[in-house]
């Protein structure tokens, strides 16, 4: 008996942690721009009050860092806002770094628009990456996450587990 529940408490749980996946953006950091580049974007703290955005340029072919390019970020909040309006970006052995302080926590789109040098009429658009900014008055301050549903079902199921061990320990104590 207590072994179903354990097994229907645990699937359950299962699947609140699979339905947040709906509502978050889970491409990853990497983009892939008409099948010649490829778009990393790290996000570095950088002191308390701002974030340092990171591109890594890479030939998709080759593998190789991309150094010759021009870029250009554009920063949206989650209303749709823009909050940062063609920020250049300089890029050398295929890596761009904007240092930036986010007005605040929350959601953000981040944009890029890049081109080659020697190919000036050709403008490159990765897809945005949506990005969490923690803290409450600037970029890193506090480090507050959202405690969202994943968060919570995988509470929950540690706790179910703790009760179950020590339910288990004491029954088995009281066999002997």
């Amino acid at each position: 008996m207590l072994i179903k529940l354990v097994e229907i408490f645990a699937a359950s749980l299962l699947l609140l942690i699979n339905a947040v996946v709906v509502y978050a953006d889970h491409e990853g950091p990497e983009r892939i721009v008409e099948g010649k580049y490829t778009v990393i974007l790290t996000i570095i703290p950088i002191g308390d009050d701002s974030l340092n955005l990171r591109f890594f340029f890479r030939d998709t072919q080759t593998g190789r860092a991309v150094s010759d390019i021009v870029s250009t970020v554009f920063i949206n909040d989650e209303s749709g806002a823009v909050i940062a309006s063609g920020k250049s970006m300089d890029v050398r052995d295929g890596a761009g770094e904007l240092q930036y302080i986010f007005p605040k926590s929350g959601f953000f789109e981040i944009f890029l628009e890049f081109r080659k040098i020697g190919e000036p009429n050709k403008i490159y658009k990765p897809s945005q990456w949506h990005v969490w900014v923690p803290g409450k008055e600037g970029a890193s301050r506090g480090a507050s996450y959202p405690l969202g549903l994943s968060e919570l079902a995988g509470f929950g199921l540690l706790g179910f587990a703790i009760v179950i061990v020590a339910w288990s320990y004491i029954s088995n104590r009281k066999a002997r």
